[in-house]
């Protein structure tokens, strides 16, 4: 609505509001400035900029979260990985002392016979 509009409503003839209007004047131009106080293609252009705005913090939000689920996902495979090489080098090291001490055995004298009984017993003190 037009401010002009609205005056000349609560106006007389004259041009003049009469005392008893005034209250009524303000209250329409209060409710009229409140509804229309800004021009609708700039209000328009408003709402669609926080749109996009809107947009992107959820195109944001859905990468920060996608991130942190790949991230979770590489330090699982990571601890998985380095779990795997260290039962690997532990295989490793107990396969080449294993190794070491049969040819001590050996050296020894210990024959091929009870070179397994000797060390199925020996392992089973150690572990």
């Amino acid at each position: 609505m037009d401010f002009e509009e609205i005056i000349r409503r609560y106006a007389t003839d004259g041009g003049d509001i009469p005392a008893g209007q005034t209250g009524a004047l303000i209250e329409a131009l209060k409710t009229a400035v409140g509804n229309g106080f800004v021009d609708k293609a700039r209000y328009k252009a408003k709402l669609d900029e926080l749109e996009d705005y809107k947009q992107k913090a959820l195109a944001a939000q859905d990468g920060a979260s996608s991130a942190e689920k790949w991230k979770t996902k590489y330090d699982a495979l990571k601890d998985d990985f380095e779990a795997f090489k260290t039962e690997q080098t532990k295989k490793e090291t107990r396969a080449a002392k294993e190794k070491a001490y049969r040819e001590l055995l050996r050296q020894a004298g210990v024959s091929e016979k009870r070179l397994d009984a000797v060390m199925r017993v020996d392992s089973a003190k150690r572990y």
